[in-house]
């Protein structure tokens, strides 16, 4: 659509609606007055508000999660970059898609160094895939499309387009240009590693998947691969999302992600193992000892780039997830289809323990929430079980923060819940919970159905863990207590327009959660856990 008189705020809400966009989560400042302008007269665009830059990036993440497009996000110049940088970091490691603008001071006289001025180009660049500051009027409906395509294009991540404020206010004639097609998906060629895969014997083969399977809508593709395969599946290590349905009886659970010790013990006595995704076997601490010395890596990626960059592989294909499994599938064949998979409901007895045992939590959790509940977890105290007791039938259902920055989940929650239009639950430690507790606010605004479970266990305590190991016998840990003074979590949600609850116990747990799942309102409960299981 051509302009004889446009500005470049104007510009930016018609390049939106050429997009597909209707959603902007933002938090604007002095740099972006231009553009709130706009977004408040567009009335057929959401804007979702986030009270600081960390929160708005998390829920752009769980609603592009949900809605597998690019979420567009506004953010205040190079302070609100600063403050995004975590957020966006957890994005670009769980590749993905977003869209992100940031204001910019009048580039007429930068030289001065004015205030809110900053590198935001600069800034960025290490957090996102691709980065580009608009110097015209011209320029900008063409970066805003480029930057869609790039933010889609695998390896998918978030990009970033800076708009200083002469572009914004600049007056001219302008076109908003068409969007250019998405990638269009290709399978890769799977020739040979269908010759490898058909060599291998009974009880040889191990798959292992990355979260990747569910960015790429490659979840039911997985599952019909690992049954004609009839191989054990583990997910990687902090995977950002369930790859495959945890009651499938092919299922093993997630990878060790501490020490490649570890995952020797568990995949070492495997003759080929298929890895789904890129970065094969990511773990904390160096080894100098190979990862698998017996073992073939085969590897499944969307690029060329990603094929044995991390790691040797003895072959491999690059191209769509999905298309690629499907391929796959159709030429090593595929099993009769498998029973319907129907999740046992385990109904715990509830301990009378205050504060209850983290494993109490993880009970009431696993025998309240119905089936394939989507789940957000940042709850590191009970994070290891209830990775391995949750139950869903199929991918895409059990979010983890991949990148495990703090304070992802709480806003990851929000855009899931708006991006999926249901109800979510929200499982965060204490310590998480305060690096982004204004996520409240925006749930309450937003009127968006999630629960939020905080956990509360009055420490940071994988640090606290490993110094009183060292350091036993200690009431207060410099840098990991909580606890002096407490945190009232139900009080801080109340203060935000959240329902605020705190639980006594484990049976009382599971009444208010009950009630928080019906009531189609954001919710809290506190709940309190002590540091270990009792002996």
């Amino acid at each position: 659509m051509k302009f004889a008189d446009i500005s470049g705020a104007e510009l930016l809400i018609e390049v939106l609606r050429a997009e597909g966009t209707d959603t902007v989560f933002g938090n604007g400042g002095a740099t972006e007055i231009p553009m709130m302008l706009e977004f408040n007269r567009a009335d057929d665009l959401r804007y979702v508000l986030g009270l600081q830059e960390g929160t708005v990036v998390g829920m752009a993440e769980g609603y592009s999660r949900a809605t597998g497009k690019p979420a567009f996000v506004s953010l205040h110049g190079a302070v609100g970059v600063g403050n995004a940088e975590v957020a966006l970091y957890n994005a670009l490691t769980t590749r993905v898609p977003m869209v992100v603008t940031a204001g910019q001071t009048d580039l007429r006289h930068m030289l001065t160094e004015p205030l809110l001025s900053g590198d935001v180009a600069g800034m960025a660049r290490p957090v996102v895939k691709w980065v580009y500051e608009v110097t015209h009027l011209t320029e900008l409906a063409p970066a805003l499309h480029r930057a869609y395509r790039e933010a889609m294009t695998p390896p998918m991540g978030p990009v970033l387009v800076s708009i200083p404020l002469n572009v914004q206010n600049e007056r001219g004639p302008a076109e908003t240009g068409r969007p250019g097609p998405w990638p269009r998906p290709v399978a890769g060629d799977v020739t040979e590693l269908v010759s490898v895969l058909k060599a291998a014997g009974p009880g040889e083969l191990a798959v292992v998947l990355a979260s990747d399977i569910h960015l790429a809508g490659a979840g039911r593709a997985a599952v019909a691969l690992a049954e004609s395969l009839r191989a054990p599946v583990w997910g990687t290590p902090f995977a950002g999302v369930n790859p495959f349905p945890t009651v499938h009886p092919l299922w093993r659970g997630y990878l060790p992600p501490t020490q490649a010790a570890h995952i020797r013990e568990v995949l070492g006595g495997f003759a080929k193992v298929l890895h789904i995704g890129p970065r094969p076997f990511p773990v904390v601490h160096y080894d100098p000892e190979p990862m698998l010395p017996d073992t073939e890596l085969l590897q499944v990626v969307a690029t060329a780039g990603q094929l044995g960059s991390h790691r040797p592989v003895r072959a491999g294909a690059a191209g769509d997830l999905d298309l690629t499994l499907r391929a796959l599938v159709r030429e090593l064949g595929r099993d009769a289809a498998p029973a319907p998979l129907t999740p046992a409901l385990r109904r715990a007895g509830f301990t009378l323990e205050r504060p209850m045992p983290p494993s109490a939590a993880v009970d009431v959790l696993t025998s309240t929430l119905p089936a394939d509940t989507l789940l957000v977890d940042e709850a590191w105290c009970i994070s290891p079980r209830l990775r391995r007791e949750y139950r869903t039938t199929e991918s895409g259902r059990y979010f983890w923060g991949e990148g495990t920055g703090l304070g992802w989940a709480m806003p990851a929650a929000i855009g899931l819940s708006l991006g999926h239009r249901e109800r979510v639950v929200c499982v965060v430690g204490d310590g998480s919970a305060m690096f982004c507790p204004q996520a409240l606010w925006s749930a309450a605004e937003q009127e968006a159905p999630v629960t939020f479970v905080v956990v509360d266990n009055g420490s940071y305590l994988v640090v606290e863990s490993q110094i009183s190991a060292r350091i036993p016998g200690k009431e207060k840990y410099r840098g990991t207590d909580l606890r002096h003074p407490a945190i009232d979590f139900a009080a801080l949600a109340t203060s935000m327009g959240v329902d605020g609850h705190t639980a006594g116990g484990a049976a009382e747990f599971a009444r208010l959660l009950s009630k928080s799942l019906e009531s189609g309102r954001p919710s809290l409960i506190h709940v309190r856990v002590a540091k270990e299981e009792r002996k």
